[in-house]
């Protein structure tokens, strides 16, 4: 008898490609990886509902053609 399981995802990271910071009025990419119990990862940014802590600061859009990308409106910290 054979049993097929099916891989569960393990977890998920953001991959920010590098970005340390950003500068008013400047955009960059940002991707969510999730790994699954097998060991494979897939790209989920546009499976990700993407929020931002202070969106007149730094906004990521949820929209298809720009899923993932980070705007940046002020200056000062923001969390993703």
């Amino acid at each position: 008898e054979l049993t097929v399981l099916d891989k569960v995802l393990a977890s998920v990271a953001i991959d920010t490609n590098g970005l340390p910071t950003l500068n008013m009025g400047e955009s960059h990419s940002i991707r969510l990886i999730g790994t699954y119990s097998d060991g494979s990862t897939d790209d989920l940014t546009s499976a990700a509902e993407w929020t931002s802590a202070i969106p007149s600061r730094v906004l990521v859009r949820n929209t298809p053609h720009d899923k993932g990308t980070i705007y940046c409106f002020e200056g000062g910290t923001g969390s993703v």
